[in-house]
Formats: structure tokens, C-alpha cells, sequence
């Protein structure tokens, strides 16, 4: 079985995104980040696509890097594992495009 047809092309979501690369990253002390889902930019993207994703959707869609969108806007991939001793997680940042991702 196939899942219904998306509303809104792939290609289009991810060119617009990129069209306001400036705006949908914050960098904080050579730290890359994705601004938060109540930024501005997220109307703006959604306006530029038609209304036809709502910001939530968009927002969550760069948030988790589906389809590549990390790399794309050049920002790195934290790698998360479980510590098997004590049970808890720890962090350990990847280099990607040459940024380390540095967490609080």
C-alpha cells in the first residue's frame, strides 16, 4: 500500500527552507542552532508555500533533519547513546562541515 500524496512537494519544502537559511539558524558562540517554533521566520515559510504546511509541521520537519535538511543547512548531527552503567544518556558531538555541536 502507498500513503496518500503529500500536498506540498518535497523539493519545494526543502528550497524554501534553504531561501531562508539565515533567518531559520541563530548562532550562539559558533554553535548553530534552529531558532524556536515561534520565530517569525516559520510564517514566512509558510506564506512562501502557499499555506499548504502549517509552521508547526515545518518547524518539526527541520527540527528532526528529515530528508537530509540538517546537512543541507550545514549544521552538525548530535549523536545520542545510552550509557548501559548508570542508565542515563550521554551526548557526544559530532564535527559536521567543520562545527562541533556544543550542548549546555
Amino acid at each position: 500500500m502507498v500513503g496518500r500524496k503529500p500536498l506540498v512537494d518535497l523539493l519545494r519544502i526543502i528550497n524554501a527552507v534553504l531561501y531562508y537559511k539565515s533567518a531559520v539558524l541563530e548562532e550562539n558562540n559558533g554553535v548553530k542552532k534552529i531558532v524556536v517554533v515561534s520565530n517569525t521566520v516559520w510564517s514566512d515559510i509558510t506564506n512562501r508555500l502557499g499555506g499548504s504546511i502549517s509552521k508547526s509541521a515545518l518547524y518539526i520537519f527541520v527540527q528532526q533533519g528529515r530528508h537530509g535538511i540538517h546537512e543541507k543547512l550545514g549544521i552538525g548531527i548530535v549523536n545520542k547513546r545510552l550509557d548501559s552503567e548508570n542508565n542515563v544518556q550521554s551526548v557526544e558531538p559530532i564535527v559536521a562541515f567543520g562545527n562541533v555541536i556544543k550542548l549546555p
